[in-house]
């Protein structure tokens, strides 16, 4: 049996997340043509530590737990770098990428930069990332909307590492006329259109209700408030952050996942959901235009929620058939989507023969800052 090829992921922190919970996943369940470790520069959130394989704290899960921006943090880093001798580096998100520039710079670390959403968040994260592309020896995006922004800005190829996560369905009696909302409670989601569209439903049917999932980023007073403003009451729920376990079973007692947000990249929770059969109600920005298709597998939420959409919605509601279609569509659709399982090993499990030829025979002109 070959050796395994050593993968380190690094990753800024570590919290309830796409990009988080993708790794995480990696960590337990990658077979053992790799071997894969996961860093995380900066803090850990404790529950997500503690629902993990005891085995695999200190062995394969290194916290740095190191402050922010510190260059103590990368040296700590780049000293467990050195100490684990990978054959392959991966950095996802913009602030683990100062030890990417080190590693490629400095070591003989082969390194993979992961782009994950299809815009910058700011000034810092295209600057730094333009530096990722220059240095890096490999370039992945989480989908295809992200490939299509990354492309022009590197004359290296761009692979994909799907970030699609099969999971069995749950048995469970969903609620009708039940909307759920799993992610950040944060302005960028459009939380507030998710009210909007829960006051024109309850409109035509006092039975819909709606239950939000996730930790608070500055949003949730303002929800509230707004929640009075439209006389929702107890048919809006605020709950806590959920485990990525918890996931699936509290998806599956759901009719409907609403996501308002204007701006995703892969939109991990959406997959989720319709792996559970809930029903999108999404806006096509990202990667979901890619595996869904407006009437067939998701309903489209409109630039501004009107009354029109929720007659739409309460159509599909008030039809079995209908909603049964579009269920088997999303299946079919999930069904030819790659797991990031098969597209990490595509990637990165080479043969120790391979390996060392692609050693020998390498080239790197564009290694450098210059």
């Amino acid at each position: 049996m070959s050796k395994p090829v050593k993968l380190v992921h690094v990753l800024p922190h570590l919290k309830i997340g796409g990009v988080e919970n993708a790794a995480l996943y990696l960590l337990s369940n990658l077979p053992e043509q790799i071997e894969y470790h996961l860093v995380c520069l900066e803090q850990a959130e404790q529950g997500l530590v503690d629902s993990l394989p005891k085995e695999l704290l200190g062995q394969r899960l290194h916290i740095i737990n190191g402050k922010r921006f510190s260059p103590i943090t990368y040296f700590k880093a780049y000293k467990l770098m050195v100490k684990l001798q990978p054959e392959w580096a991966m950095f996802s998100l913009w602030r683990s990428q100062p030890l990417l520039w080190v590693i490629s710079l400095f070591t003989g670390i082969s390194t993979a930069f992961i782009f994950h959403n299809n815009r910058f968040k700011h000034w810092l994260d295209k600057l730094s990332s333009q530096l990722s592309l220059r240095l890096s020896d490999k370039v992945c995006t989480d989908s295809e909307a992200s490939q299509a922004f990354i492309m022009p800005l590197t004359q290296k190829n761009v692979s994909i590492i799907h970030h699609f996560i099969p999971q069995a369905k749950v048995p469970a009696e969903k609620h009708p006329k039940s909307m759920v909302f799993i992610g950040r409670v944060a302005a960028n989601k459009g939380l507030n259109t998710a009210l909007q569209l829960l006051s024109l439903m309850r409109k035509l049917d006092n039975g819909w209700r709606l239950d939000i999932y996730g930790p608070d980023e500055g949003a949730k007073a303002e929800l509230i408030a707004l929640g009075e403003q439209l006389s929702l009451g107890e048919h809006v729920q605020f709950h806590p952050a959920l485990l990525p376990n918890q996931v699936p079973s509290t998806l599956a007692n759901f009719s409907y996942l609403v996501l308002p947000s204007k701006n995703e990249g892969m939109a991990m929770i959406v997959l989720e959901a319709m792996q559970q059969g809930l029903i999108p109600l999404v806006r096509p920005v990202g990667q979901i235009p890619f595996y869904t298709k407006n009437l067939q597998s998701a309903l489209w939420l409109p630039n501004e929620i009107d009354t029109s959409f929720a007659l739409q919605l309460q159509k599909l509601d008030n039809n079995p058939q209908l909603k049964q279609d579009m269920q088997n569509n999303m299946q079919q659709e999930l069904s030819e989507m790659p797991s990031i399982i098969s597209d990490v090993l595509s990637e990165f499990s080479l043969s120790i023969s391979q390996r060392s030829h692609a050693q020998r025979v390498a080239v790197k002109p564009e290694k450098g800052v210059g």
